[in-house]
């Protein structure tokens, strides 16, 4: 057993072999019905809290985020016994996206330390986790505070890159200068000696012409022109420079200059407010040429940085790619998390009006538009879609598929026969299908999921699974059973639909909770022989890796915020009054 760097408390608790920051990093081994020996000690076995851990622990993130939507009453900062809270483990295990996540939310104390004193930051900080003291520090997170053993944060970061993100952070370096000003990092270099005091031996004889620094061998034309152009402040010629080179990357399917930008980009409009300069920069602008060229990663990535809350920049980036994307797999894609996030199909379609026809709905434009898998993704992804204008050519589609479904969905049907249908026709039949499906309860549901399932009709059970996350009145929430959802990934793979199978892994279904059966030997098949695209899902899926976006939506982020305030005080004693 790896020894604590300094002694702990004897003897240890019972049951309790890791007690020290080492025990972070252990396997999760579920002991005592579900409790595990480290993360879960203390707490209730198969409780919502020891899921959350289990959840943290194994990197499952949007596990994580399900739970806290569904136990809305349990804090996320809760500690196990031994004062080990969610951000502690995410922190120490490196899972950057639930440090993010429980960062972010408004009951969580970036601060909370444990039985022996440590933060979030101490465990960041001893194993190394750059990126992870990075996230905490930008959040302001206690850098002062010492554990039982008087070990501050830095103390603990053996690692000089680690050390290097406590010093650029500048309400560290001025408390430092107050309270530290002796510290060997803020001496300044020894004076070089005068050139008197050197030997004539020592002199050298003629100085080396110094060169040009050589150009990184990782570093593209891009990030070079955005370090040039950032370094000298950020002006407003400067920041339609680096958007045109942005766009141009994204445009081109490239997203690895977005990191880099970012950050440069921030730190420089900072220093321009402080200086009052008014220069802001259109993150909203590159989220539509994200999604215009389906440049998933970089559509992510912005996302992800601007935690939306408000629907108007999602929406917009939704009328861009119906008016200006391609009709592609990946168009369609970046459809499906624009309208998962909170884009409204709904609104408007006058940005995008095309002359001799009315404007009508986004998801009505998208049809007219003649772009099936766009219009396809609306049709799955979104609500309850208001009523059209009504033209001939819709009326069209809507005659040509109105007579499939009197036999085919009450399964009379010969499900060997199915109807010849383009693909327009198919999104139509999909949104008529879902018209059926309208107000349904639990029952029914789940009774045409498993029809949907049994006769391996990827229609129907598309148009089942959308209705089920549709709320409504008398419905409320539907949750799909983790096996009914792990089956639907299996079949969407069967059938080569990789985007389906990631929504439903981006709801918190796996292909690991199949149970044997007809669709496990499925899965082992594609596994072999199916397209790169199936056996790479397969393959991550397996490694616990996610292959979709994990975003909460406006809405979860809503209810996050509305559950956080039904739990504060409501008398003054709950803020020290």
């Amino acid at each position: 057993m790896v020894q604590p760097p300094h002694p702990w408390p004897e003897p240890p608790p019972r049951n309790h072999m890791h007690f020290h920051p080492e025990g972070m990093h252990a396997a999760y081994l579920p002991h005592r019905g579900g409790a595990d020996l480290f993360f879960c000690h203390g707490l209730e076995p198969k409780s919502p809290q020891a899921k959350m851990m289990e959840a943290v622990a194994r990197h499952d993130t949007a596990q994580l985020n399900a739970l806290i939507a569904l136990n809305p009453q349990v804090p996320p900062d809760f500690q196990n016994a031994n004062g080990v809270t969610l951000l502690m483990v995410a922190a120490a295990r490196n899972n950057t996206d639930a440090l993010h996540a429980l960062a972010n939310h408004p009951l969580v104390n970036l601060s909370q330390q444990s039985r022996d004193g440590w933060t979030a930051l101490h465990y960041a900080a001893h194993f190394g986790n750059g990126d992870c003291v990075a996230a905490l520090l930008k959040r302001q997170a206690d850098f002062k505070i010492l554990n039982n053993a008087g070990e501050s944060p830095l103390a603990l970061a053996a690692d000089a890159a680690v050390q290097d993100i406590f010093w650029a952070h500048k309400a560290f370096v001025h408390y430092m200068k107050r309270a530290e000003p002796n510290h060997p990092h803020l001496s300044p270099p020894p004076p070089a000696p005068e050139p008197e005091q050197l030997a004539a031996e020592e002199k050298p004889a003629v100085a080396a012409p110094k060169s040009a620094p050589a150009k990184p061998a990782d570093m593209s034309l891009t990030a070079l022109f955005l370090r040039a152009a950032l370094n000298v402040g950020l002006s407003t010629s400067a920041a339609e420079g680096v958007y045109e080179r942005l766009k141009a990357d994204i445009t081109e399917g490239r997203s690895d200059t977005l990191p880099d930008a970012y950050d440069r980009i921030e730190q420089a409009a900072q220093e321009a407010y402080k200086r009052k300069k008014d220069i802001t920069f259109d993150w909203d602008g590159l989220l539509g040429v994200a999604a215009a060229a389906g440049n998933i990663p970089a559509l992510t990535f912005i996302a992800k940085k601007r935690d939306y809350m408000d629907s108007k920049p999602l929406t917009a980036a939704l009328a861009n790619v119906i008016a200006q994307g391609k009709d592609s797999p990946q168009t369609a894609e970046a459809v499906q998390w624009l309208l998962r996030w909170g884009a409204d199909a709904n609104a408007s379609g006058k940005p995008i009006y095309q002359t001799g026809s009315k404007a009508g709905t986004l998801a009505y434009q998208a049809f007219v538009s003649r772009k099936p898998k766009i219009f396809e993704a609306i049709c799955l992804q979104a609500g309850v879609l208001k009523t059209w204008h009504v033209s001939p050519d819709q009326l069209k589609w809507e005659q040509k598929v109105e007579k499939i479904f009197a036999e085919q969905f009450s399964g009379k049907a010969d499900p060997n026969i199915r109807p010849v249908l383009d693909a327009r026709g198919e999104a139509v039949a999909l949104l008529k299908m879902r018209g059926l499906l309208d107000h349904m309860g639990h029952e029914k549901l789940t009774a045409h999921f498993d029809d949907a399932l049994a006769r391996t009709d990827l229609r129907k059970m598309m148009a089942v699974y959308a209705e089920t996350r549709t709320k409504h009145l008398l419905r409320g929430t539907f949750a799909v059973p983790p096996e009914l959802g792990a089956r639907a990934i299996a079949l969407a793979l069967t059938h080569g639909r990789t985007d389906f199978a990631k929504r439903l892994e981006a709801d918190g279904h796996t292909l690991n909770n199949l149970r044997g059966g007809g669709y496990s030997a499925e899965v082992a098949r594609l596994e072999k022989t199916g397209s790169d695209a199936v056996r790479t899902f397969i393959r991550m899926q397996k490694s616990g890796a996610k292959t979709a976006p994990d975003i909460l939506s406006i809405d979860d982020k809503y209810t996050l915020l509305r559950g956080a305030a039904a739990r504060l005080p409501v008398s003054g004693r709950g803020f020290g009054f």
